[in-house]
């Protein structure tokens, strides 16, 4: 998958262009706009602004919440469980931490452990 910038892919990229910071800006706030939207029209249930940050962290890198148990967990009330499931499965090990199945990688591990956290983390009061 070709990427740019900040993890952008899609038809507008133009292989070997190198291209600005403000474009890249440009591309990370459109990517983080659309998988946010893709969370909020997934979840059933209200969100506080760290669950919505996790959520979609873990949708730009993978693409998958919608469909994955982590949703599933929360649609069905069950806050731990959906954010524990961004980054363990249900025995523990780590989960959305492979490529291809199989290879083990620990920085994906160590992402998905930080948008666990930031997911339970009560929103600050400002």
């Amino acid at each position: 998958i070709t990427t740019v910038c900040y993890g952008h892919t899609g038809n507008d990229i133009v292989w070997g262009r190198k291209y600005t910071e403000q474009e890249c800006l440009n591309f990370l706030k459109k990517d983080i706009e659309r998988h946010m939207n893709r969370v909020l029209i997934c979840s059933k249930r209200d969100l506080n602004s760290n669950q919505l940050i996790g959520f979609t962290s873990f949708d730009f890198n993978t693409g998958s919440w919608c469909s994955s148990r982590s949703n599933r967990e929360w649609n069905k009330g069950n806050v731990y469980e959906a954010c524990n499931a961004l980054a363990f499965s249900p025995s523990g090990s780590p989960s959305w931490s492979y490529i291809n199945g199989t290879t083990f990688v620990p920085g994906l591990f160590e992402r998905r452990k930080r948008e666990r956290n930031v997911c339970l983390k009560e929103p600050s009061v400002e």
